[in-house]
């Protein structure tokens, strides 16, 4: 991903306004890890202000799109407490959901369709 790339350095020096804005070109078009992406710079606060509903809104939306890591990330962050409060439920739900997700793909072998059979057990 070229957001990843312009974000950490690897092509020589960082550029985060120049990472955002290929995050937010991702997003436009639906990529669940270019929501995970910005939803962790905003998380940190590290090389943007922080912005806790910021990162909780773009991981809902990966959350919306099945996508497991932004499950962990709010289960995390609702477990954690955000802006200080804890949302256990939430918290527990989305972990749980974490693990079902694990059993379902270990159980299954993964050649090419596991992510339309995944959807398809989650719908």
């Amino acid at each position: 991903m070229i957001g990843f790339i312009a974000e950490k350095g690897k092509a020589g020096r960082k550029d985060i306004d120049k990472a955002i804005d290929y995050y937010n070109k991702g997003i436009a078009a639906g990529d669940p890890d270019a929501m995970m992406r910005l939803a962790t710079l905003y998380s940190a606060g590290t090389e943007v202000e922080p912005d806790i509903n910021k990162a909780e809104a773009l991981a809902q939306k990966a959350v919306a799109l099945n996508y497991a890591p932004a499950m962990n990330f709010l289960g995390q962050l609702y477990l954690n407490g955000k802006n200080g409060k804890q949302i256990k439920n939430a918290a527990h739900l989305l972990l749980g959901m974490i693990k079902i997700i694990e059993v379902f793909i270990k159980k299954t072998i993964c050649k090419g369709v596991c992510r339309i059979k995944l959807l398809t057990y989650l719908s």
